[in-house]
């Protein structure tokens, strides 16, 4: 048995091989690969395991589309690099999809998205209860702004950042000093019953 036909076993588990392997990989064998790397992480649930750079470089562009949004579907982890190898249209997709589920993105991801995807993004956000950013929290309305930062406050106990308590108006700020220190009073209250 020879170093190929020890590669071509190899390559019929869908694992990876080295990139230095890759590249040097006959036209049908790299094929079988590609799509065997490509089963492998479909099967792979919490998309823990990415292709490499290398192998995504080699896909097609339909079939780098396809990878992009199934790990947009499944939360998984996307390296920044192979994003970027995304055109511009499929990384939009990618984006609205992550964002459709009220995932994580990034900042730069997000000005992608258009004023009523924005909004619909926060809203999904807020709604789960997870955290925005910085640019997210500029995005909505003071009212929102308020209703999110006491929220926050009396479920997680997560006082609002210097930057976001300058948004508020003067009312919202006046408003959130007295529900943070009502707040404080109960906690205090229980950690005493408690002890």
């Amino acid at each position: 048995m020879n170093n190929l036909d020890l590669i071509k076993q190899y390559v019929n588990t869908g694992q990876a091989i080295g990139d230095y392997q890759v590249g040097k990989l006959p036209s049908n064998v790299l094929k079988s690969y590609l799509r065997k790397r490509l089963q492998a992480a479909e099967q792979d649930v919490l998309g823990e395991y990415p292709l490499t750079d290398t192998e995504f470089k080699l896909l097609s562009l339909e079939l780098k589309r396809e990878y992009a949004l199934s790990r947009a579907n499944k939360g998984g982890f996307f390296p920044e690099n192979q994003i970027k190898l995304l055109t511009p249209e499929i990384k939009k997709e990618y984006v609205l999809t992550r964002a459709s589920k009220g995932l994580t993105i990034k900042d730069e991801q997000f000005e992608l998205l258009n004023h009523n995807e924005k909004l619909n993004y926060i809203d999904l956000r807020i709604k789960r209860r997870h955290p925005i950013a910085y640019i997210q929290y500029e995005y909505i309305t003071p009212d929102k702004r308020k209703n999110y930062v006491i929220d926050r406050l009396k479920r997680w106990r997560e006082p609002v950042t210097r930057d976001k308590f300058e948004l508020l108006t003067p009312n919202a700020q006046q408003e959130y000093i007295e529900v943070k220190t009502q707040q404080e009073y109960i906690w205090k209250k229980q950690l005493n019953n408690n002890t």
